[in-house]
């Protein structure tokens, strides 16, 4: 059973093929681990005492001496029982599980090739792995892992609680667009239960820079399972940086049109166009409306908005009026104070029956209907 998981695992995440690089990158042209300020890794090497294979230990004080692996060959991928000790043969530490590239990842039957080791802060350690590639939407998709001190001691790479992908690309204008948006959320979702078949929450992180992943991060999702099952997105923490420009920002060449030739807005577009003019900005948009409250209906898609009325949760077409949100309403909503934001004055709510109001008969006549109305 567990040899059939392990191929399963293995033929998903890693039998696509990339034929496209980022910045003349890709995971083919990397043959061995990139590790950042190697000085700040708290990691040491174990052999066995023949020299042919080793056991790398996430560990601020070396324990042991030499290495015993069941089966006794590479510890780069696959199932291994691994006795760690000293001088005296005497048993430290017994580690009975998964490993990757030389590493102990416990339960979870990966077989991946690690890229990238990183320290960003002290008693925290990072590891990147590639999962697959979708050449269509020009997508590098990596897992990471991370393992913490507790109790003294670094424990174990955790992969899965929560699952933590990146997504390394530059076609940017996927994560503009609701419909490849929700594809991306798919492939990461399907990936996360494929690794992690109990995942309960997973992030997922967009760069368009190989060579340092995190400093140029331009988006992230939060998504948490509830008590139904269902996956519910956490927009508290999450990153949206596009548009970067303030021609892009107050820009309308890219907004979609639909059936009665409508123009749609983006909500990220109005809101950057207030920015920039400081003038409340009117527009129609496409939300979904997530919770009502005393005083406003909460929006949490495409990003956090305080609507100032509404009656129903679901997805809707607004007609409304936005503003930027002061740092002070982020911090009473608990909203991250780099998360776009901001309040919206409806004139006009239309509720939709399909995700991303793509009922096109009730968006034609919804749009129709918003024109010129007011509340």
């Amino acid at each position: 059973m567990r040899r059939i998981l392990w191929c399963f695992v293995y033929i998903c995440l890693l039998g696509t093929a990339h034929a496209f690089t980022i910045q003349d990158w890709s995971p083919e042209t990397q043959d061995q681990i990139e590790r950042i300020k190697p000085a700040s890794l708290d990691e040491h090497t174990l052999y066995d005492n023949n020299k042919t294979y080793h056991l790398t230990q996430l560990t601020k004080n070396p324990q042991g001496t030499h290495i015993v692996a069941t089966p006794a060959d590479n510890l780069k991928f696959g199932w291994h029982d691994v006795l760690v000790l000293d001088d005296n043969d005497k048993i430290i530490k017994r580690l009975t599980g998964y490993f990757m590239d030389g590493y102990y990842i416990g339960k979870t039957p990966l077989k991946a090739k690690i890229l990238k080791r990183y320290s960003p802060r002290k008693d925290y350690q990072e590891a990147f792995y590639f999962l697959q590639s979708d050449p269509t939407l020009k997508i590098f998709f990596l897992g990471k892992m991370i393992s913490v001190v507790k109790g003294g001691k670094y424990t174990d790479f955790n992969l899965c609680q929560p699952f933590q992908m990146l997504l390394l690309t530059e076609n940017k204008d996927l994560f503009k667009n609701p419909a490849t948006l929700k594809n991306i959320v798919s492939i990461v979702k399907s990936s996360a239960a494929t690794v992690c078949p109990d995942v309960s929450s997973f992030v997922f992180s967009a760069s368009d820079n190989p060579q340092n992943y995190e400093e140029d991060i331009f988006f992230q999702a939060f998504y948490n399972k509830n008590a139904q099952g269902a996956w519910i997105e956490d927009t508290r923490h999450a990153v949206n940086t596009l548009p970067q420009s303030i021609e892009e920002a107050v820009s309308t060449d890219d907004q979609p049109r639909y059936a009665n030739g409508q123009a749609i807005d983006f909500p990220i577009h109005l809101l950057k166009a207030a920015q920039v003019t400081d003038k409340a900005m009117e527009g129609t948009f496409v939300a979904h409306i997530a919770k009502l409250d005393t005083q406003n209906a909460w929006i949490d898609y495409p990003f956090p908005m305080a609507l100032s009325s509404a009656r129903s949760t679901g997805w809707a077409l607004i007609k409304g009026v936005i503003t930027p949100m002061s740092e002070k309403e982020k911090r009473r909503a608990g909203i991250s104070l780099q998360q776009e934001a901001a309040p919206v004055r409806a004139l006009k709510i239309k509720p939709c029956r399909q995700e991303y109001c793509q009922d096109l008969r009730l968006f034609e006549s919804a749009t129709e209907q918003l024109k010129g109305q007011t509340r």
